[in-house]
């Protein structure tokens, strides 16, 4: 009877474990911004597709890079802080380095990039 017992819970087990470990489907979607040039005037409409997105399906919100060096209010404003801002604000998942990242110097890089709430993770 001990033997039967076991040979149930070991094919019960097993049952179990493979249903548990059946792949899933779920989507996610990734939006990705690049070469923004700090056209700030630009976020309303990209702060309501990304809210849209979110309320239907798992979202990834990432930026390639170039952020600034095109707007003379981002541009005069130290470490080029209002588009860091607005990115900290929507959500940004992650964001890489592109080469207008460099235009004001390796220093306020790296404060604008201890300012966000988001990784940077390399170079485009």
């Amino acid at each position: 009877m001990l033997k039967q017992s076991r040979g149930l819970f070991v094919a019960l087990l097993l049952l179990w474990g493979s249903v548990a470990c059946t792949p899933s489907r779920r989507e996610v979607v990734i939006l990705s911004t690049n070469d923004m040039h700090a056209h700030i005037e630009r976020f309303p409409q990209l702060a309501t597709a990304v809210e849209y997105c979110r309320d239907t399906v798992a979202t990834i919100l990432v930026d390639a890079g170039d952020r600034w060096t095109g707007n003379a209010y981002v541009d005069l404003v130290e470490d080029r802080l209002p588009i860091l801002m607005l990115m900290n604000r929507l959500g940004y998942d992650l964001a890489i380095l592109g080469n207008h990242e460099f235009d004001v110097g390796q220093e306020s890089l790296e404060r604008a990039v201890r300012y966000c709430d988001f990784p940077i993770i390399c170079a485009n």
